[in-house]
């Protein structure tokens, strides 16, 4: 049988059980005891006094927010697509380096060029490595973050298996301050002297490329003309007409005697003395043309081209861009990443909108009209610079 025990206290009015409750069990010889707990009632809601809360009411999220957010996500959608198919274009670009062949002897180079007997202008020369001696430690006038200085190459590269020649030299500098461009011809046949560890002591200008590619051309005019060349960009001719057809082709104004000679070399008679619009064929042998004057107007036409080129760009629909894109970036070769393209691309707009000025070094010869400084090394013709006049004008130039 068994036994309960219990207690009870009398409150104020209410009865309070005890919270435990013994049972205990006696069987056989001997006594065994087991106690079992029930739940205690304080752990329990009090069943006369327990009310249940309603449920709370999930808010809902208002209908305009909702849209925004949809919006916001179709937004960044499209942008993630879009970026997608930009970094899919720069992908195009040619990124295998150029990096010359230092073993080219002067003969190499010196195979399209025409060879006199004139003996080297040994007087000229030392007076320029005389004068390089003043400048050779002045720093470079560093770019900063409102000016950029591009160095535009043009090569008469065939394939990527030959050396060719920087046969177009350009620097292309953005100035954000002045919100200006400057277009800077470099003369191919500039006498430099050649950096220090380069293997080489003095030279043609684009010896420099042939030698060492982009990289040690860029080290080349850091070294001879103190300005920080920030990026390069090289262009091949052979993809230049398909370029400058891909934008529509270029306004260029041409004197009687250009318009005969691109006639006659693009064996066409589509132009004539005055301001029209060249195809890629006739702006490519406008821009190449020395035979009717010199070397000196030809970096002029180039940078004509160069400059309509820009304005025509600002200018181009959706459609347009896509095509230049797909003819442009294939021919391209540059150290920039696609993100530094990127970041400058979006300002594309704004920056067709600058003035653009131009410039030709050495500023001896600027007009064209005339060789001013002419030596001779190794047997070719080759233009001298007068730093000390050269240097406070590029600076200048760039800076204004």
């Amino acid at each position: 049988m068994g036994r309960y025990k219990g207690k009870y206290e009398r409150g104020a009015g209410t009865h309070e059980h005890s919270s435990m409750y013994e049972r205990t069990e006696l069987s056989g010889a001997g006594a065994q005891r087991r106690d079992t707990s029930r739940p205690s009632r304080q752990n329990q809601p009090a069943q006369s006094n327990y009310k249940r809360k309603p449920a709370k009411k999930k808010s809902k999220m208002p209908t305009a927010v909702r849209v925004i957010l949809i919006l916001l996500l179709i937004v960044m959608i499209l942008a993630g697509a879009a970026l997608t198919y930009v970094y899919f274009m720069l992908g195009k670009i040619d990124r295998s380096e150029f990096s010359g062949d230092p073993g080219l002897n002067i003969a190499d180079l010196l195979a399209n060029e025409e060879i006199t007997d004139t003996e080297d202008s040994t007087e000229a020369l030392n007076d320029i490595w005389s004068a390089y001696e003043d400048v050779k430690d002045m720093p470079l006038l560093e770019s900063g973050d409102h000016i950029i200085n591009y160095l535009l190459i043009g090569s008469d590269r065939r394939d990527k298996s030959s050396y060719g020649n920087s046969d177009s030299m350009i620097i292309v500098t953005l100035n954000k301050e002045t919100k200006k461009i400057h277009l800077t011809s470099l003369m191919r046949a500039i006498y430099v002297i050649m950096p220090e560890g380069s293997g080489h002591t003095d030279g043609m200008l684009n010896w420099s490329y042939a030698w060492g590619g982009p990289e040690l051309l860029m080290e080349t005019i850091e070294n001879n003309f103190k300005i920080k060349i920030d990026h390069y960009v090289t262009v091949d001719f052979s993809s230049f007409e398909q370029v400058v057809d891909a934008v529509g082709g270029v306004e260029i104004t041409l004197t009687s005697a250009e318009s005969e000679y691109v006639n006659s070399d693009t064996s066409t008679w589509g132009t004539y003395a005055g301001t029209q619009t060249l195809n890629g064929a006739q702006a490519l042998s406008y821009a190449r043309c020395r035979k009717l004057d010199n070397d000196f107007k030809r970096t002029h036409r180039q940078r004509d081209v160069i400059e309509a080129l820009i304005r025509k760009v600002g200018n181009l629909s959706i459609g347009q861009l896509q095509d230049l894109a797909n003819v442009l970036l294939p021919a391209l070769s540059t150290d920039m990443s696609n993100t530094a393209i990127l970041a400058e691309l979006v300002n594309v707009p704004e920056y067709a909108t600058y003035p653009i000025d131009q410039r030709m070094l050495p500023i001896e010869n600027e007009a064209g009209d005339s060789y001013v400084g002419i030596i001779y090394k190794y047997g070719a013709e080759m233009y001298s610079v007068d730093w000390n006049t050269n240097l406070p004008a590029l600076q200048e130039f760039i800076s204004g």
